[in-house]
């Protein structure tokens, strides 16, 4: 198996090992993938707030540094980090609380 997963999941394969001529035996393994981000926390400090939001704008408008996981910041799953993102976060934090969906 090779590739960078980029979603949560779980993998399965199936494990054969033969050590004499009629003699093998088969596991099945699971592997969880668990995603390096949490959705939202666009500077990866561990915490959803302002200083996201204010990430988000400077790379987007300013030419300032790419998110540490851009997925994190995609909030609205729509492929790319626009001003959307930016409104998704605002309305969590400031609005009626948005449902983040990130990939």
């Amino acid at each position: 198996m090779t590739g960078i997963p980029d979603i949560a999941d779980t993998v399965g394969f199936t494990a054969r090992a033969a050590d004499i001529p009629g003699s093998a035996d088969e596991k099945l393994f699971e592997l969880p993938i668990v995603m390096p981000y949490t959705c939202g926390d666009v500077n990866n400090d561990d915490e959803i707030n302002l200083l996201d939001i204010l990430y988000l704008i400077e790379a987007v408008y300013s030419g300032g540094e790419a998110p540490p996981y851009p997925n994190a910041a995609d909030v609205n799953n729509s492929g790319d980090l626009n001003l959307l993102d930016i409104l998704t976060l605002i309305d969590l934090l400031y609005g009626d609380g948005a449902v983040l969906d990130c990939p």
